[in-house]
């Protein structure tokens, strides 16, 4: 039986989360593993697909076929050429189904858990979860599992780690019985960064250098990911990646319900395109979802931050700016809110600002490090690389709550060892440019709102990034020593807005409360809208920054006598030259033979409440009228 609401879909670049309006509140919903965030990860093995943490948490396993990156809701994996290409051997463990010690085997390739838990993970438990085998290392764990169905019977901690381990043969013959099964895997993280773009732009050319998996160029220059699934190379657009993501949303949400769900309110990014905003709409159709909203990201937050706050009373305005620094884009908005009112007033953001470009630096640093102090270099080797990665990441959540990190890694790279230290101090020095061009990005958009800073209330932290204490402190002195907003959970709140509008877009229910008919969410657009003109100039027809939805028409003419047709570009971007905006499509409009200057052509566009954008041109002296609708990746619909 279907669910009679909606779900809200916060769909983020490292992690998406879900949550439903249930029982007059919102609700975040655990998955599986019983985490309310989900990793925007997706793997393809040479059997099945795996989604989510089971995805993300073989990843260092398996470096040169994993996505990762920023905003890759957006990234691709290169397909394992065999397993020649993975030289680390690890003893295989034995799981009984009693209490038993854990046994080794033989010596394999690999070893995972059945959520794809890589080994790597376990050799940092080594007071626990080590043990000496002669002169190997043999990885036990604190869990037992059921090799039947692959799932764990018995765990004596939460969110342990168990491990099964895989042989080249498919089946090992141990004298226990247990399989160990061969897997090849793909993965896919982060394709947020591609949907909506082009191969050839130069942010996409960017990423590919520092990605170590496969992007290849589509057909009408979409970027592709290319991986190997079930023995066969397969390509796949951003947006199915996405999907791929939506989907397991979709399901652990229905998990929880018990009823199917096809009513979604999904969220980007607060700077992102209007291809970027349709791509991610085309995602949810995929997902076999009713997208019924798209919002921005720090928008959801501000609605999240207003309910929470109960900034509800009418005639009091509050003006809220949101600061959202998540894994791949920084987003800022300036809201103002009144009695379940929430007006957008500015945005600005930065599409490849984020975590992940944090981490790349404290990558570099000891990949330089590395090299001065053993002669070697790993910046050719994928997997060395992602090791590396997985366990700076782990350092910078580290040095937000301690003044110093230990990186510790068993072999990594020709059976070299690597530990070395990083104090919060020197992570702060090695990203001060990028701290403060955050900062920058907030007085944009203060200027954008002609709002000075006094005039802001509360400013509100969203994104995991924006637990980052120097990035707390440059905030909180730009503000004058204004304490920050940190009340509401910021790796949640976007899902949690996302439910509460939802809600509101299913109608009232026995669930909803009497205040929710009052609520009403006035979005903005994120960039300028207009046509390209005669010399290339940018004649702009919706200002960066207008409340929407938003209609607004412009009559053009000819530029010469009996010119048969018009040509009508659309451009998106603040460039007053075409050439610096980005180009979101273009169409013919036929007109009769006539003087130069005589036909009256009226170009309308018009911004739905998705802000997604149709344009439409009509003929003044013959009625003759063409609308298009830019649907997909550089397609006009009629």
């Amino acid at each position: 039986m279907a669910w009679e609401g909606a779900i809200g879909i916060d769909l983020g670049t490292t992690y998406s989360c879900v949550a439903v309006w249930q029982n007059g509140h919102v609700e975040i919903v655990a998955n599986e593993q019983g985490n309310r965030t989900t990793p925007s990860y997706v793997a393809f093995t040479s059997s099945k697909r795996l989604i989510g943490d089971a995805a993300k948490n073989q990843a260092d396993m398996n470096p040169a076929n994993t996505i990762f990156g920023r905003d890759a809701a957006f990234h691709a994996g290169r397909c394992v050429a065999s397993w020649s290409t993975i030289s680390w051997k690890c003893a295989a463990i034995c799981f009984l189904m009693d209490n038993a010690n854990p046994s080794a085997e033989l010596f394999c390739r690999l070893i995972l858990s059945p959520e794809g838990c890589p080994s790597k993970s376990m050799m940092d438990e080594h007071a626990r979860m080590s043990l000496s085998f002669g002169f190997r290392k043999i990885i036990t764990s604190s869990a037992y599992m059921e090799i039947r169905c692959r799932s764990p019977v018995l765990a004596r901690g939460a969110n342990n780690p168990t491990a099964v381990a895989c042989s080249n043969s498919r089946w090992s013959g141990s004298k226990h019985g247990i399989p160990f099964i061969d897997i090849l895997v793909d993965d896919v993280a982060n394709s947020k960064r591609l949907i909506g773009r082009r191969f050839t732009d130069a942010s996409v050319q960017n990423d590919i250098k520092h990605w170590p998996f496969k992007v290849i160029s589509g057909p009408e220059d979409k970027p592709m990911i290319a991986v190997k699934y079930k023995g066969v190379e397969q390509q796949f657009a951003a947006e199915e990646i996405s999907s791929m993501v939506l989907v397991r949303m979709r399901e652990t949400a229905e998990a929880y319900l018990g009823s199917t769900i096809k009513n979604a309110v999904v969220t980007v990014p607060a700077c992102s395109t209007d291809l970027q905003r349709q791509a991610t709409w085309n995602a949810g159709v995929l997902a076999s979802l009713n997208v019924m909203r798209i919002i921005p990201e720090p928008t959801a937050a501000a609605m999240a931050y207003g309910l929470h706050n109960k900034v509800t009373e009418w005639g009091v305005v509050e003006n809220a700016l949101v600061f959202d620094l998540g894994g791949g884009t920084f987003d800022v908005s300036l809201v103002e809110i009144e009695f379940y009112i929430f007006e957008v007033l500015a945005t600005a953001g930065d599409p490849h600002l984020g975590g992940e470009d944090f981490d790349n630096r404290m990558v570099n640093h000891f990949v330089q490090e590395f090299k001065r102090k053993k002669k070697k270099d790993i910046s050719g080797n994928p997997r060395a690389l992602r090791r590396l990665r997985t366990a700076c990441e782990r350092a910078k959540r580290t040095l937000s709550s301690t003044e110093e990190a230990v990186i510790e890694i068993s072999c990594l790279y020709e059976d070299i060892d690597f530990y070395s230290t990083i104090t919060r101090a020197r992570f702060e020095e090695l990203n001060m440019d990028l701290f403060r061009k955050c900062m920058d990005i907030v007085e944009d958009c203060l200027r954008d709102a002609r709002m000075d800073m006094s005039s802001v209330h509360a400013v509100v932290l969203i994104g995991g990034s924006s637990r980052i204490p120097k990035i707390q402190q440059l905030l909180q002195e730009l503000f004058n020593g204004k304490e920050l907003y940190k009340s509401i959970n910021p790796d949640e709140a976007v899902a949690y807005g996302a439910a509460l509008q939802a809600a509101l877009l299913t109608g009232p229910n026995n669930d909803n409360e009497g205040w929710m008919s009052d609520l009403l969410l006035l979005d903005a657009t994120p960039l300028s809208l207009g046509l390209g003109t005669k010399g290339g100039d940018m004649t702009v027809m919706i200002p960066k920054n207008r409340a929407i939805p938003v209609k607004t028409e412009i009559v053009i003419s000819t530029d010469y006598d009996n010119q048969p047709c018009i040509r009508i570009q659309v451009y998106e971007g603040e460039g007053a030259k075409t050439c610096d905006n980005n180009l979101l499509g273009e169409f013919e409009f036929s007109i009769p033979p006539a003087s130069k200057g005589v036909p009256q052509i009226i170009v309308c566009f018009d911004i739905d409440a998705n802000g997604i954008l149709d344009v439409s041109a009509k003929d003044k002296n013959t009625g003759e009228k063409k609308k298009v609708t830019i649907n997909k990746r550089f397609h006009l619909k009629q």
